[in-house]
C-alpha cells in the first residue's frame, strides 16, 4: 500500500469509525493458561494495591530477556492512593532508571511490588499494615510479587482474581449477539462515566477548579467521540478493553500529569563530554534520511561529536568534517535503504560493535543514542548487548516514531509473505513482501533494556504510518507531541516539539505541559489511526487486534 493510499484510507477511517472487540474475563481461561511458581501458602493475607480493573494480566515471558508482563496491570487514575497489599516491611522506596517503585516484605517471605508510582509516600525500614499508603499512582499501576528465590508469581493466586481485559471479536451475524452486546455496550458506558465522575471527586483538592472544569469538558469529548467512532458503527461486538483504556486514559489527559515542565523553562544541555550515535530509518538513504533532520546543536552536540550510523556496519563517512578527529578510527561504510530492511537482530549486531567501538575511544563520554522508526528497535536490542562488555558505557537512549508495539498491516504482510511465489512486492511502508524486517515490524522490540539505562520514546499525534499509541515501551518515558503536519511521520524528527521533550529528558524534568485539547488529541487520533491500520488490515480481521 502506497503512503498515499494509506492516508485516505485513514481520513476515511476516521470518519466512519473503528472495529470494535469482545472481552473475555481471565478467569475464564483453563487452568493450564495461568503459569509461574505456586505462592508459599501462610496465614498472610493479600489484598489488590487499587480499585481499578486489571488491563493486562501475568504474562511471564519465556525468556528472562524478552517482554512479558511479570505482575498485574491497572487502570487507575492520576493522585489516586496505592496501598500495601499486606503487612510487611518496606525494604525499598525510591527511582529506579527514572520512575518510582516500593518493594515490601511480608511475614511468609513473599515481596510485593508497586511499580511507576507518581510518588512515595513511604521510607525503607518503615513497617506497614495492609491498605497504608505506599505512594500516589500517575497513569497505571504495576503490581508485581516474588518468592524467597527471586521467582516472579501470579498476583492473581494470592489476591484473588478481576477480570482481565482481553481482546476476541465476536460474530456479528447473530441478533441476539447484537441485543447482548448493546446491552453490554450500556453498562461499560454507565460504569465508566460513573468511575470518571467520581474520580473528578476525589481528585479535586489537588487539581483545583480549573482542572475540575476541564475534567468535565474532557467526559463529554470522550465521550461524544467513542459514540461517534465507536459505539455507532453497526457491529455487535463491545471493546470493552479499548473503552477501559480510553476512558482511563482521557481522565489522565484532562487531569495532565501531575508534574510538567513550563514553556518558559529552557534546560541547559548537561555537562561532561557526550557522543550522539544517530540510527536511521526504514529504507534511509546513503547519508541517513529524516534522521538527521534532528536539531543536535540545541542538544548541545558540536558536530566532531555525532556519529550517524550505517546499516552496513560501522559509522557513515562524515564530509563536513575536516582535519584528525576522534571517530576517524571507526569503520565507515555507505549506508542503503536495501541494508535497513535486514533483521532487527542482524542490524542490533552491527551497532552493538559501533558503540563498543565508541566506548573504547571515547571510554569518558556518555553515549547518547538517537533512533527513528526501526532504528529505536535496533538500538534497544544493541543495548541490551552491553553486558558481555568488558566495561560497561554511560548510555541514554531516545526513539522517535519507533513502533515498539508492532504495526498491524505488517502482521498482514507476514501472513501475505508466507504465501509461496509471493514475495517482492511493495508493501505497507514501502517494505517489499518477503524482506527480513517484516516480521520485526509485525511482532514489535522484543529485546529489554538493562535497568540502568534511561530512555525517552516520542510518538506523533498525526503519524499515519506509526501510531503514537505504538510507540510505548514498558519502562520508558513516553510522551507524543505534534508534528509538522496531521499526516507527518518524517518531521516528527526536526520538529520543535521532539527537540524540546529531549532536552527535558536530558535534564531530568518532566515532560512540557500542553493544552487540554493537545492532551484529549493526543488520546483520541493515535487511537483512530490505529483503529484505522486494523481496519484495513487482514491481520485485524483476523487476529481481532485492539488499537493500544
Amino acid at each position: 500500500m502506497t503512503r498515499r493510499a494509506l492516508t485516505v484510507v485513514l481520513v476515511a477511517a476516521a470518519t466512519i469509525g473503528g472495529a470494535l472487540v469482545s472481552a473475555t474475563p481471565a478467569a475464564a481461561q483453563p487452568p493450564d493458561a495461568v503459569s509461574g511458581p505456586t505462592a508459599p501458602e501462610d496465614d498472610v493475607v493479600y489484598r489488590h494495591p487499587v480499585e481499578g480493573p486489571v488491563v493486562d494480566g501475568f504474562r511471564p515471558p519465556a525468556k528472562p530477556w524478552l517482554p512479558g508482563n511479570r505482575g498485574l496491570e491497572y487502570a487507575t487514575f492520576p493522585g489516586e492512593a496505592v496501598t500495601a497489599a499486606a503487612d510487611g516491611l518496606v525494604i525499598f522506596a525510591g527511582p529506579v532508571a527514572g520512575t518510582l517503585h516500593v518493594t515490601i516484605l511480608h511475614d511468609d517471605g513473599l515481596r510485593t511490588s508497586y511499580s511507576f508510582l507518581a510518588s512515595v509516600d513511604v521510607n525503607e525500614g518503615r513497617h506497614l499494615t495492609a491498605g497504608a499508603v505506599v505512594g500516589r499512582a500517575a497513569r497505571r499501576v504495576h503490581f508485581g510479587v516474588r518468592d524467597p528465590a527471586g521467582s516472579y508469581l501470579d498476583p492473581g493466586n494470592i489476591v484473588g482474581r478481576q477480570p482481565v481485559l482481553r481482546a476476541e471479536l465476536a460474530s456479528h451475524d447473530d441478533e441476539a449477539v447484537a441485543a447482548a452486546a448493546a446491552a453490554a455496550r450500556r453498562r461499560e458506558e454507565r460504569s465508566t462515566l460513573s468511575r470518571l465522575v467520581g474520580a473528578a471527586g476525589t481528585t479535586g483538592s489537588w487539581v483545583g477548579d480549573r482542572v475540575a472544569d476541564g475534567m468535565d469538558v474532557g467526559i463529554e469529548a470522550g465521550r461524544m467521540m467513542v459514540e461517534r467512532y465507536v459505539w455507532t458503527v453497526a457491529r455487535p461486538v463491545v471493546a470493552i478493553r479499548a473503552w477501559a483504556d480510553l476512558g482511563a486514559a482521557l481522565t489522565s489527559a484532562v487531569l495532565s500529569p501531575p508534574d510538567c515542565t513550563p514553556v518558559s523553562i529552557r534546560p541547559a544541555p548537561p555537562e561532561g563530554q557526550r557522543v550522539a550515535v544517530l540510527v536511521p530509518g526504514l529504507n534511509a538513504p546513503a547519508d541517513g534520511g529524516p534522521i538527521t533532520d534532528l536539531d543536535v546543536a540545541a542538544l548541545g552536540f558540536a558536530p566532531v561529536d555525532v556519529v550517524r550510523f550505517s546499516y552496513n556496519g560501522g559509522r557513515i563517512l562524515e564530509t563536513d568534517t575536516a582535519g584528525e578527529n576522534w571517530f576517524d578510527p571507526l569503520p565507515a561504510t555507505a549506508n542503503s535503504p536495501e541494508a535497513t530492511r535486514r533483521s532487527v537482530a542482524d542490524s542490533s549486531t552491527h551497532l552493538a560493535n559501533l558503540l563498543d567501538d565508541i566506548r573504547r575511544l571515547r571510554p569518558e563520554a556518555t553515549i547518547e543514542i538517537y533512533g527513528f522508526s526501526i532504528g529505536g528497535m535496533v538500538a534497544v536490542s544493541a543495548i541490551g548487548q552491553m553486558t558481555t562488555w568488558e566495561v560497561p558505557a554511560s548510555v541514554r537512549l531516545v526513539t522517535i516514531a519507533s513502533p515498539h508495539r508492532g504495526l498491524t498491516p505488517a502482521r498482514t504482510l507476514e501472513r501475505i509473505g508466507a504465501i509461496p511465489g509471493i514475495s517482492g512486492l511493495d508493501g505497507f511502508m514501502g517494505v517489499p513482501v518477503g524482506s527480513p524486517i517484516v516480521a520485526d515490524l509485525a511482532s514489535g522490540t522484543r529485546a529489554s533494556l538493562p535497568p540502568d539505562v534511561p530512555m525517552l520514546s516520542i510518538g506523533s499525534i498525526g503519524d499515519p504510518l506509526v501510531p503514537a499509541v505504538r510507540t510505548v515501551f514498558e519502562g520508558a518515558e513516553t510522551v507524543t507531541v505534534g508534528s509538522g503536519g496531521l499526516f507527518e511521520h518524517d518531521g516528527l524528527v526536526g520538529g520543535e516539539g521532539t527537540s524540546r521533550e529531549i532536552s527535558l529528558f536530558l535534564a531530568g524534568r518532566p515532560p512540557a505541559c500542553r493544552s487540554l485539547i493537545h492532551r484529549v488529541g493526543a488520546v483520541v487520533v493515535p487511537r483512530l489511526i490505529a483503529g484505522a491500520h486494523d481496519m484495513v488490515s487482514v491481520a485485524g480481521a483476523v487476529d481481532g487486534l485492539v488499537p493500544g
